[in-house]
């Protein structure tokens, strides 16, 4: 996954169908935007295979785009998602909390489906 935080200068620059042509041009499997939690964009991320993540970060850079970071994440096979009922979610959510408090936690990943509203919309092309 490539990371690019949204600068003004960015967006004014690209438009989301732009994106989406540099997205396909540099071969990236899918692209999104990241919003913050007020739901504004904050960036945009690039999501190819992890063999192909340095060669796209070098294509990207190529087109005077400075990733603010690259990065192997955790994603969640298809279909592989848990559903939980509301006690089991708020369980697990302040589980979740907990961990991201403690100073020895790096990374959270989990395959917990999370109700629409706490996901992150996907770019339409």
């Amino acid at each position: 996954m490539l990371y690019f935080p949204c600068l003004a200068s960015m967006f004014c620059l690209f438009s989301f169908v732009q994106v989406e042509e540099v997205a396909i041009e540099i071969g990236c499997e899918d692209f999104r935007l990241v919003k913050d939690e007020n739901r504004k964009v904050s960036g945009v991320e690039f999501i190819t295979e992890v063999d192909d993540m340095h060669s796209v970060a070098r294509a990207v850079r190529e087109k005077n785009i400075q990733p603010k970071s690259v990065q192997v994440i955790y994603s969640t096979n298809p279909g592989s998602e848990v559903s939980l009922d509301e006690g089991q979610m708020d369980a697990a959510m302040n589980f979740i909390e907990y961990l991201e408090e403690l100073s020895e936690t790096v990374d959270i990943y989990h395959n917990i489906a999370l109700p629409a509203e706490d996901m992150e919309e996907p770019v339409e092309g």
